[in-house]
């Protein structure tokens, strides 16, 4: 049995651009990421070490944090 797929209202996430903070050392996943998040209207900005992810984070809050939680210099 298939379920329907859930609908997603792009005209929603298009009345605003939001921004994502991608913490994530693997590059193919930050690769993946970022192509489907910025075809749907999101500002990724893709950082690979905790230290980098404080660093973004005191420059510019971002509406949605997505975190690796075994980067190579931090996790948990």
């Amino acid at each position: 049995m298939r379920l329907p797929a859930a609908g997603f209202d792009h005209s929603l996430s298009m009345a605003r651009q939001y921004s994502i903070l991608l913490a994530e050392d693997d590059e193919i996943v930050t690769g993946i990421l970022r192509e489907f998040l910025g075809a749907r209207g999101f500002t990724v900005t893709a950082v690979t070490t905790g230290e980098q992810c404080f660093a973004a984070l005191d420059a510019a809050m971002p509406d949605l944090l997505m975190l690796d939680m075994h980067l190579p210099d931090m996790n948990g």
